[in-house]
């Protein structure tokens, strides 16, 4: 098990994240033709809408609203935005969209008749009405508040005409302005009049609440002596209670000691016990004149002067808690009265400071309120000289025919099309590659499957020819070759402890070049001097045989000899299973099974081969065929048959294998896909190797996952994977690896190591 699989819980979220951060990444990587189909898709977009749309221009008027100076009137700043009228400035642009003013000036620059504003002549009042509608469509008015500036801006299809009706409404508006000097000087007495209103409540507000903290302020002296005349009363009480608890620990239990305290002595309780005690000894003085001392009523005197005492010492015991629970009562009184002195003179203390805060603020806004009353003076003496303001509405800038279109703005719109079409083509691309869930890379697999990827064998040229058996001098597929070489390098590093010698190559589906890669480990071996046999154990589909040269495809094969050999029913009952065998897995048994066939092919009995029925036997020899490859030797699936998985599960599979390893020094079975048929997983513990074919931008990740856990369930010897048809121009990562081993040698070149 790999370390990805071994992490703690806490740790797990990282290489997940990870994962998916990868994923997206590669999704982008590889699908970046979308990006880019979607990018020119919007600039083409955006292009279009460029050359069809009409184009619009602006021509902008401004007016700028309130007094040229204030000669006669000392105005702060404060109060020159309500002289300059912004509130005249919002009636001007009702005034500018009214349908009226509009009426008047589609009249005055004669519209109706103008085919570049209406394209068809209008005539009478509802032709007016119309033309006026298009108008203020046209119109956009704004309000520049600070600089108390109005804008009028008119957007139509021709630029002269939009600068005359720009100038138009202005020269309109500037004729037919209803502002008098009479409604500004309102505007200013009503600006000063409430600040006046507004100071004056301020400051009663203030003296408000100065009365209001003086008053707050008696109360708490008041309430101050009060409490510090019932302070003095609880500390009064309180020391007493202290002397009394100081003698009272000074005694403890001494009843006889106690009774000397005056405030145990003159307890009510204490002294009418101890008076009925001094009784109660008296009348047992006179009981022992009389009786002696067994005598009942000596006795029952006695007791009585006994219980007395005893009562008595109760009461002196009562009487002392009593006063220990006084004395702690004074104290908590004593302490709430501290606290509450404590708290009402820091109240008093906050009190004086607002008191101070507040006379200040009212010396303040007594201040503030003086120059109004001076500046509302000047205004009253100013009724009698109009002439004192300026204009209050004026032309700022007059409109000037513009030179260029204001919409569309062509960098704007081809900006917002491009970037438009690159977060589509990001989002298709992004969509496509994560619908796409297959593996893409060496990481990647050996993340999910946690498994070793063996080696990542480059797909074969578009251009060229499907490999057959690949030779060094292969140079169209000399990266292939040159993978399948890495594979036996990887192979031999990690079963360096142990020599392994059988191998099969399966896959999870069909045509993920399991043929292929078995075809070219084989022929690795061979080339390094080992006697190989690759053995075509995928009876339903066989394609080994296609792809050697020098074979016949016809000839007996796997299927053949596996007929041949006698079936379960032509030997002797087995012996019945020990007791002990009930607890061994499936794989176990079958694994225990299969060495004891190996032993019985390896030697059998003689008198056995008597029993058994005559059957046409066929031997390795009559289906191993030679191959243009020096050292390596074939065996095809031979003829085909029904049932593939039953001939498969016979012990045959095991003695051929068994004879095989004896002739042969490594063994390679290209068998059948996991996916959907058991034929393989009947083969798997009978090879000291398995390797499991993905290939790369093909197999789906849930179905490789399906068979790494039906080889896992079937205690097959799993050495890793194989990345078949890894495009080394779809990973970055890997592009120059492959272009040093892809290169083609050139005539009169060395080859290639």
């Amino acid at each position: 098990m790999t370390a990805q699989n071994q992490q703690s819980p806490n740790g797990a979220s990282r290489p997940a994240e990870s994962r998916r951060l990868a994923r997206i990444g590669s999704a982008l990587r590889h699908k970046w033709w979308l990006t880019l189909a979607g990018l020119a898709l919007g600039g083409l977009l955006a292009a279009l809408y460029l050359h069809f749309a009409p184009m619009v221009y602006e021509a902008t008027a401004v007016l700028k609203v309130g007094t040229d100076e204030l000669l006669a009137l000392d105005i702060p700043e404060d109060l020159r935005p309500a002289a300059a009228g912004t509130a005249s400035a919002r009636q001007i642009r009702e005034t500018l969209l009214s349908a009226p003013f509009l009426a008047r000036v589609v009249e005055t620059n004669a519209l109706a008749r103008d085919t570049r504003f209406s394209p068809q002549p209008e005539d009478g009042a509802s032709g007016t009405a119309s033309l006026a509608t298009r108008l203020a469509d046209c119109l956009t008015v704004t309000i520049a508040e600070k600089e108390a500036l109005v804008n009028v801006r008119v957007s139509h299809h021709d630029r002269e005409l939009t600068a005359q009706l720009a100038n138009s409404l202005v020269d309109e508006l500037v004729r037919q302005s209803a502002w008098s000097r009479d409604e500004l000087f309102k505007q200013v007495t009503n600006a000063l009049v409430q600040k006046i209103s507004s100071a004056q409540k301020s400051l009663a507000s203030a003296r408000e609440e100065e009365l209001r903290l003086k008053t707050r302020q008696d109360e708490l002296a008041l309430e101050l002596r009060d409490l510090k005349s019932g302070l003095l009363d609880a500390r009064a009480r309180r020391i007493p209670l202290e002397t009394d608890e100081r003698a009272l620990q000074q005694h403890g239990t001494n009843i006889e000691a106690l009774l000397e305290l005056a405030s145990i002595a003159g307890d009510a309780k204490v002294k009418e016990l101890r008076a009925a005690l001094v009784q109660k000894e008296q009348a047992f003085d006179r009981v022992k004149l009389e009786y002696k001392w067994k005598h009942p009523t000596y006795l029952a005197a006695d007791r009585e002067v006994t219980s007395g005492r005893q009562s008595l010492r109760d009461a002196v015991r009562a009487a002392a808690d009593g006063r220990r629970a006084s004395l702690a009562t004074a104290k908590a009184a004593e302490a709430d009265l501290q606290q509450r002195v404590e708290e009402r003179t820091a109240e008093a203390a906050k009190l004086t400071q607002r008191l101070a805060e507040n006379s200040t603020s009212i010396a303040a806004k007594d201040r503030e309120l003086q120059p109004l009353f001076v500046r509302m003076q000047k205004l009253q003496d100013a009724t009698m000289n109009r002439e004192v303001f300026g204009s209050p509405l004026r032309v700022a800038n007059k409109a000037g025919v513009p030179l260029h279109p204001s919409r569309p703005d062509r960098f704007k719109v081809l900006g917002l099309g491009l970037l438009g079409g690159l977060l589509v083509g990001l989002l298709v691309s992004l969509a496509v590659g994560m619908v796409d869930t297959s593996l893409k890379s060496v990481e990647e697999t050996e993340q999910l499957l946690g498994l070793t990827v063996l080696s990542a064998v480059p797909p074969v040229p578009p251009k060229q020819p499907k490999p057959g058996p690949l030779g060094p001098t292969d140079q169209a597929h000399f990266a292939v070759a040159e993978a399948f070489r890495s594979l036996r390098t990887s192979v031999s590093v990690i079963a360096k402890e142990k020599e392994l010698k059988s191998f099969l190559f399966t896959s999870a589906t069909p045509k993920e070049g399991k043929t292929l890669c078995a075809l070219g480990y084989a022929v690795s071996l061979a080339q390094q001097g080992l006697r190989t046999l690759l053995i075509e154990c995928d009876l339903r589909r066989p394609m080994a045989a296609v792809a050697l040269a020098g074979i016949k495809q016809d000839s007996r094969g796997v299927s053949d000899y596996l007929k041949a050999q006698p079936t379960p029913s032509t030997f002797q009952p087995a012996e019945p299973k020990p007791r002990n065998e009930g607890g061994l897995s499936f794989a176990e048994l079958r694994r225990k099974q299969h060495a004891v066939a190996e032993a019985a092919a390896a030697s059998p009995a003689p008198n056995r081969r008597a029993e058994r029925p005559e059957i046409s036997s066929v031997t390795l020899d009559d289906i191993v065929q030679k191959t243009e490859i020096d050292g390596l030797s074939f065996i095809s699936a031979g003829t085909p048959v029904p049932n593939p998985a039953e001939l498969l599960a016979r012990q045959g599979l095991s003695k051929l294998l068994g004879e095989a390893l004896r002739r042969f020094d490594r063994i390679v079975i290209d068998a059948a896909p996991l996916m959907g048929i058991s034929d393989t997983l009947l083969l798997v513990n009978q090879v000291q190797a398995t390797c499991l074919v993905v290939r790369a931008h093909q197999t789906q990740r849930r179905a490789v996952l399906r068979a790494v856990e039906m080889l896992r369930r079937a205690d097959a010897p799993l050495l890793g994977a194989i990345l078949n048809d890894f495009s080394a121009a779809k990973s970055e990562r890997y592009g120059d690896y492959y272009q040093y081993y892809g290169r083609v040698t050139k005539p009169g070149e060395p080859k290639a190591p």
